[in-house]
């Protein structure tokens, strides 16, 4: 699937969406897991333990992202973005919450799917991350489309 960039301001692009099999129910932090430590895994031969869930995997330091191989940084940053999502769907589900006040939201939420989108196509067809940052990304651009075009008003 190919996510256009022109489609964030306002206008749609065209789109399609991978769909899951009925019964097939995940959470994305979950999926978004199981695809970092699936590669981590494939590419050495011991178990890797899962992190603790009090360690975030976030870190804003350019220097420490720089020394990350790139799925674990691709990772992180697609974990932020389900965070920024996550904070929206509570603030939406939030009646006595304005729209003024979601819009920074909306503009944090459109810069990182920006920054996420050209390192889509650096990701081989076939990996789980892929799929992964691919789905997060449609969410999120649908997500920034709807409130662009006021649908919530």
């Amino acid at each position: 699937m190919k996510v256009e960039t022109t489609g964030l301001q306002g206008t749609t692009g065209t789109a399609k969406v991978s769909k899951i099999p009925h019964g097939e129910t995940s959470d994305f932090k979950e999926i978004l897991h199981d695809a970092q430590f699936k590669t981590t895994t494939e590419k050495t031969t011991s178990f890797l333990p899962p992190p603790s869930s009090a360690i975030p995997l976030i870190n804003l330091d350019p220097a420490a992202q720089a020394e990350k191989p790139l799925d674990q940084q691709l990772a992180s940053e697609a974990e932020y973005l389900l965070g920024i999502l996550e904070e929206y769907q509570s603030n939406m589900d939030n009646p006595s919450v304005p729209l003024k006040q979601i819009q920074p939201l909306i503009e944090r939420m459109e810069n990182e799917t920006k920054k996420l989108l050209p390192t889509l196509n650096t990701l081989p067809d076939d990996s789980a991350l892929k799929d992964i940052l691919n789905r997060i990304l449609v969410a999120s651009s649908v997500e920034i489309i709807k409130f662009n075009r006021g649908d919530y008003v």
